[in-house]
């Protein structure tokens, strides 16, 4: 990593004292007369600019890839940061071949570990336009100039109001000019607990800006120019995105980030001036929301009594392992793209295991023939065709109808299995485990934060679903599996899958699978051993608009609390249906989802 005052000091120490310590090389495998370095780039670097052509060095004999491994073991330095461990990942994952578990092994660390590490750097490789696929995406495309800062990827077009918001994650650019920093000034929204954001040069963190309070806060931030190079490229990273619809000010679906209000060169001062913002006004009061949020919160107390006198305690079962055999869904809509990869590391997963398998891809709202070539090419797998688009749970409910096997895998389509990945779940199977969630490795920049491994906090009277850090030893018990990739005991998923229909189409029915698990007795485990990567974006964000995403998703969330949650009934969701668009006031009315609402209330928060 680029550190100019270091290289300052160590071109200094040179100067003065000379080479002091040989660096260390390795024969090249390719030509007994040439050197590979193995360590010391920085003294090569500093001896040119001293116009030295000589360096002292001590030959290892060994190849380079151990050379390597016993280089990192030797040199000691607790202030290595994450992403200089990543770069040595990285070159022994590309330049020899070492796979995770390898690497895991070598360096004595988890596999969670090592990805992470190795998602760090393809994330500066994505930033500095390495990756060719993604040269072309939309979300890099200059969208604005702020004073000197030039607006990357990862912002908004401006809104009606002028102002420029990022994303969670974004990018920006500054030239040097004569002046040692430069400075923002923008607002960072708050957040259920407090949000952070974080300006990153090089994978470093130069600055951070806090919002603890309830409010929006504006800011002041100097952020420190790189001076040996022409150009410096700055990422911002926010903690908390912030949707106005979602909390109630406006129509606007958007994921924010920070709003970018100006930018200027300036001297260093090493200071960041906060204040608070005006909070955005909040819309007109619904009369007929309110009656109808009254209504919804009436009818749900003596409907739950009734419920409770007739409900029965799901039974246990018998307490064995189900049937050795292994069945496999994938529902998949929209067209066969990124499927041909999913589906032949579904086949190399499965070709590792002794049990059983029948694997099941249910395609829907798509022309059959479509996908004529893949069910000739997968002619072991059984193809499920629909003319009607379903969505996920209806697609989960249409492969379980197909499905012998005792225990089932749901796998999305843009998800592919490590090889090891099923021997590796299938081996915590047992007759009080209903769901064991594979791991998640994921280097998108919209992704970074997801593992599989899960939890649910109640958050100013909400529930909000968290992703939990995937670095477990061993398997550990979680909130619930997401449905996109763990397996599930069949019997009780086809169970749990045919009392969850009123979340269709998609979001939070796997969740209460989890918490009917945990009610029936039975548990939900997380695998880190199982890893699997995910390599594309959501189908439902090719089908559905922004806006219809967003309020499936929180008539999904107010549903799951008044169904799921003891103390669900919270001043919050009440607001939220003072809010709520029309549609689903009318969906949350309607009598078959208020029984249901009931019935489950009945069961799983008395």
């Amino acid at each position: 990593m680029r550190e100019p005052h270091r290289q300052r000091h160590l071109l200094a120490s040179l100067a003065e004292s000379g080479q002091q310590a040989p660096i260390v090389v390795v024969v090249s495998k390719d030509n007994n007369e040439r050197y590979l370095v193995i360590d010391g780039h920085k003294r090569i670097a500093a001896l040119r600019q001293l116009g030295r052509d000589t360096v002292e060095a001590t030959v290892w004999p060994m190849s380079e890839a151990e050379a390597l491994l016993l280089s990192r073991s030797l040199r000691f330095s607790p202030q290595e940061s994450a992403l200089e461990q990543g770069w040595l990942l990285s070159e022994m994952e590309r330049s020899f071949g070492y796979s995770l578990d390898e690497l895991a092994r070598r360096f004595d660390r988890s596999i969670s570990w090592v990805s992470r590490r190795l998602a760090l750097v393809e994330l500066l490789r994505y930033e500095n336009d390495e990756v060719s696929e993604c040269t072309g995406c939309i979300f890099r495309a200059p969208v604005a100039e702020v004073g000197p800062v030039r607006a990357l990827w990862g912002w908004y077009e401006r809104d009606a109001g002028g102002t420029l918001w990022s994303r969670t994650m974004a990018a920006f650019e500054c030239d040097r000019g004569e002046r040692a920093a430069v400075w923002l000034r923008g607002e960072l929204p708050a957040a259920p607990q407090s949000n952070l954001l974080e300006f990153r040069r090089g994978g470093q963190i130069i600055a951070v800006v806090r919002n603890d309070a309830s409010e929006p806060l504006l800011f002041e931030v100097e952020l420190a120019i790189d001076d040996s190079l022409p150009t410096s490229r700055l990422t911002a990273h926010v903690a908390h995105g912030f949707s106005p619809w979602r909390r109630g000010f406006s129509t606007d679906t958007r994921e924010l980030g920070f709003a970018l209000f100006g930018a200027e060169l300036r001297g260093r001062s090493g200071a960041t001036m906060l204040r608070r913002a005006d909070p955005p006004a909040k819309p007109p009061s619904a009369d007929d929301n309110r009656k109808a949020a009254d209504l919804l919160f009436a009818m749900l107390a003596p409907l739950g009594r009734v419920a409770a006198l007739q409900r029965s305690v799901p039974r246990i079962g018998i307490r064995r392992i189900p049937a050795g055999s292994l069945g496999v869904i994938v529902p998949k809509r929209g067209g066969p793209t990124l499927l041909a990869s999913c589906l032949s590391a579904l086949e190399a997963a499965l070709a590792g295991i002794s049990l059983p398998s029948e694997a099941f891809i249910v395609v829907n709202g798509s022309p059959t023939a479509e996908y004529a070539e893949l069910v000739a090419r997968f002619s072991g797998f059984h193809f499920i065709f629909s003319e009607r688009p379903l969505g996920f749970t209806a697609a989960i409910r249409t492969g379980l109808k197909h499905v012998t096997a005792g225990w089932t895998y749901l796998l999305n389509s843009d998800v592919l299995l490590a090889q090891d990945a099923l021997t590796r779940v299938i081996e915590h199977r047992a007759p009080h485990v209903f769901s064991l969630a594979s791991a998640i490795c994921s280097t998108g920049p919209g992704s970074a934060k997801e593992t599989n491994r899960t939890g649910l906090e109640l958050i100013d009277g909400l529930a909000n679903l968290i992703e939990l850090d995937g670095a477990a030893e061993s398997a550990v018990e979680h909130y619930y599996s997401g449905g996109g990739s763990s397996l599930f005991q069949t019997a009780w998923l086809r169970r749990f899958a045919e009392k969850t229909t009123c979340y269709d189409p998609f979001y939070w029915e796997d969740v209460e699978w989890g918490v009917r698990a945990r009610a029936a007795g039975i548990r939900n485990l997380f695998v880190p051993g199982s890893s699997v990567q995910h390599i594309g974006r959501a189908t439902i964000g090719r089908f559905y608009e922004p806006c219809e995403v967003s309020r499936v998703f929180e008539r999904n969330r107010i549903q799951f609390q008044l169904r799921c949650m003891a103390d669900g009934m919270t001043r919050a969701v009440r607001e939220r249906l003072i809010h709520a668009p029309r549609e689903t006031i009318c969906e949350l009315l309607h009598p078959v989802r208020v029984a249901s609402m009931a019935r489950a209330r009945a069961t799983l928060a008395g």
